[in-house]
């Protein structure tokens, strides 16, 4: 039964970890869109020809990325921690040796 404990804790560990690697890919594109737009808006302005570049809905667009963002990383921790509770159980679990 330890056997089956940890492995499906090791598993559960593995996912939780690439779902809080992959969730915060989301507002980290958001962030760079918003810092290349601003580059390009100075750049505009500070040339000669005084351009000015407004962008609308880049902070509606961070914010569903946060949101989106924290659902999953609520997610991947609920899993790490199961995990390491599946982990502590088959520890516990195991007879110690007599001899």
């Amino acid at each position: 039964m330890q056997l089956w404990l940890n492995t499906v804790g090791l598993a559960l560990g593995l996912l939780g970890s690439v779902i809080l690697a992959f969730s915060l890919n989301g507002v980290l594109s958001e962030i760079a869109l918003a810092i290349n737009f601003i580059d390009t808006a100075l750049e505009g302005m500070l040339s000669s020809q005084g351009d000015i570049l407004k962008a609308r809905g880049l902070q509606r667009r961070l914010d569903r990325a946060t949101r989106k963002s924290s659902r999953w990383t609520i997610v991947g921790l609920i899993m790490l921690a199961a995990a390491f509770g599946l982990q502590l159980i088959a520890l516990y679990a195991q007879k110690p040796a007599i001899g």
